[in-house]
Parts: C-alpha cells; sequence; structure tokens
C-alpha cells in the first residue's frame, strides 16, 4: 500500500498528540507520547501532573479541527481554544477563555523591570486583537506561508492571554494550514522543529519587535515547514511500511479481516483496552479479548498491565516508536 493510500484515519489523531506533546514541551512540560497515550486509554485516572496539561492541548486541537464546529475562525473560537486547554490545569491562567484584564509580560514572575517583553496594554491589546481578527480573513497577495508566519508573530506579540499564549498560537498554525486550504488534512505540525530549537524561535520571534528583522523570522519559520514536512513524509512512509507488515502477516497466518481492524485500532491509538476494542469493531467483550490474544501470539500488541478483567492495557509498542521516532 502507499502513502496515496493510507487512511488519513490512521494517522491524524496520533500526529496530533505528538504535537500536543512537543508544543506544551516549550513550555517546560516533561509528559511523553506514551503517558499521554496511556492517560486518553485510560480515560483519566493516574498520571504525571502535566498529562492533563497535555491532554487539553490535544483536545483544543480536535476542537478546532472538527469541521462541525458551531463557531468560524475568529477571536471567539481563539478564546474557546484556550478554555479548552486551560480546563482544570492547576496554577494555570485564572480566567481561561478570556482576555486579559490587566497588563502582562514575559519574565520572571513578579519581576516586571526585568521583563524580556511587554505586549500592549489592555486598550491597545483589544484594538490589536480586532486588527488581528480582520487580518484573518482579509483578502491579500501574501504568500500563504509567509502570512502564517505573520498572523504567528501577530498573535504572540499581542500576547492576549495570562498563560497560554504559545500554545495557543501553535494551534492556530495547525488549524490554519487547513482553514487556508494549504493542505487537505492537518498532518503538518511544526512544534516539533520549534521545541529542537527553541532558542532560535524565541529569538527569531523577538528579533521582529526589537529589530523588525521579519526577514529573519520569515527564514525560521520557513526552514521549519520545510523539516517537518519531510519529517512526517519519512513517519508516514514508516508507519505505512509497519502497517504492510502487520497486515502481510495476518494474511500468513490466515487471520480475519476483522483481526487486521483490530490491529488498526492500534495505529489510531497504541495503548488500548479489549472494552475500547469491542466497542470499536461492534463485537463481544470476549471476541476483543480472543482477537487480542492472537495478536499477541504474533507478537504485534503485548500486556501492558494486569488489572482484573476489563482493565487491562494493551499496547503495541513497535507502533508507540514509529510515531515517537524522529
Amino acid at each position: 500500500m502507499g502513502v496515496s493510500q493510507l487512511s488519513p484515519t490512521l494517522l491524524l489523531r496520533p500526529l496530533a498528540r505528538r504535537e500536543a506533546v512537543l508544543s506544551s514541551r516549550i513550555e517546560g512540560t516533561a509528559t511523553t507520547l506514551e503517558q499521554l497515550t496511556l492517560f486518553e486509554a485510560r480515560a483519566g485516572g493516574p498520571a504525571p501532573p502535566d498529562a492533563v496539561e497535555v491532554f487539553n492541548y490535544h483536545q483544543a486541537l480536535q476542537h478546532g479541527l472538527d469541521p462541525h464546529r458551531a463557531v468560524p475562525m475568529s477571536l471567539r473560537l481563539i478564546r474557546e481554544l484556550h478554555r479548552i486547554l486551560m480546563h482544570d490545569v492547576p496554577r494555570s491562567d485564572p480566567t481561561p477563555g478570556e482576555f486579559r484584564r490587566e497588563q502582562n509580560f514575559i519574565g520572571v514572575p513578579g519581576r516586571p523591570l526585568e521583563a524580556r517583553f511587554v505586549p500592549p496594554p489592555v486598550p491597545q491589546m483589544h484594538a490589536c486583537l480586532d486588527d488581528f481578527e480582520k487580518f484573518l480573513h482579509a483578502s491579500n497577495t501574501i504568500p500563504p506561508l509567509i502570512r502564517l508566519a505573520m498572523i504567528h508573530y501577530q498573535f504572540e506579540a499581542i500576547h492576549p492571554f495570562f498563560d497560554g499564549n504559545g500554545r495557543v498560537g501553535r494551534l492556530l498554525l495547525s488549524l490554519l494550514l487547513c482553514e487556508y486550504q494549504i493542505l487537505p488534512t492537518p498532518l503538518l505540525h511544526l512544534s516539533a522543529f520549534f521545541e529542537a530549537n527553541r532558542e532560535r524561535y524565541y529569538d527569531a520571534l523577538r528579533r521582529v519587535s526589537t529589530h523588525n528583522d521579519w526577514e529573519g523570522w520569515f527564514d525560521y519559520f520557513l526552514d521549519a515547514v520545510v523539516a517537518e514536512s519531510q519529517a512526517t513524509m519519512d513517519r508516514i512512509h514508516r508507519i505505512n511500511a509497519l502497517r504492510d507488515t502487520y497486515h502481510d502477516q495476518l494474511r500468513s497466518a490466515k487471520q480475519t479481516a476483522l483481526t487486521a481492524r483490530a490491529v488498526d485500532e492500534f495505529f489510531v491509538l497504541p495503548i488500548t483496552t479489549a472494552t475500547a476494542i469491542a466497542k470499536s469493531l461492534g463485537i463481544t467483550y470476549r471476541g476483543a479479548q480472543k482477537i487480542l490474544g492472537r495478536l499477541q501470539r504474533l507478537g504485534m500488541v503485548r500486556l501492558m498491565s494486569k488489572e482484573r478483567r476489563r482493565g487491562r492495557l494493551y499496547w503495541a509498542p513497535d507502533v508507540l516508536k514509529a510515531f515517537e521516532k524522529g
């Protein structure tokens, strides 16, 4: 099976999870892709402190990408994304989903005189946000990727929330790549490059404000697009090859189409339960257990935890590694 034949549903959510991990890591979280997937598979429960924050990012991204969302691209949608991002996160923005009502700054908390950057005061902030929203929808001849780079800088410079501005700004990039029809599906995310080149990321943004160095920011942004486009294609090829290998093994072992569908479920969520498999395939819990037993014997799936009955977790380590690699 070639890349053009690969079902996007096998890639969209896992790549979105990876984006959630890496965008949040720029802000200092330490959750891994495995921990986030485990948290999602358990539908909550015990988790590292940062897992909720990263999971919220993933949920906000899914909300923004939902083709049936009621709210169009707008300041209202941006507030919705922020509310989801900050939901139930300790020590976060005290007014999730609302633009700030006081001055803020970027730097060490409690030391405003040493701030690295001071965003506009509240009255000017609202004027800037009005201009920002108009620019989102304006017809112009600016090349689309340059326009995205300008939008990201503008949002970060306005800094309209007390917390979460960087993550919301990077969320917008993923959404606007599809909104502006640069991509048909949201397979490209840029946070991996930003995280790997974090100091250059902050410096390039800062130099637009201090030196009007748009060219330096555009160079950095386009480097990110090129690098992550190639990395995403490599990841798609790698995942596609692994899936082909698994399906070939299943055919050789004369397994059913239902078992092949169960394997594909692990590409959507590499850690899951028999209950979730049963629900996805429309079969009984016992039937799902039998299929998972076959996949274990074939070495594709392992038992991750030995809780009683329906709490048992199964995982596909090679699938998880394929998404993490790079």
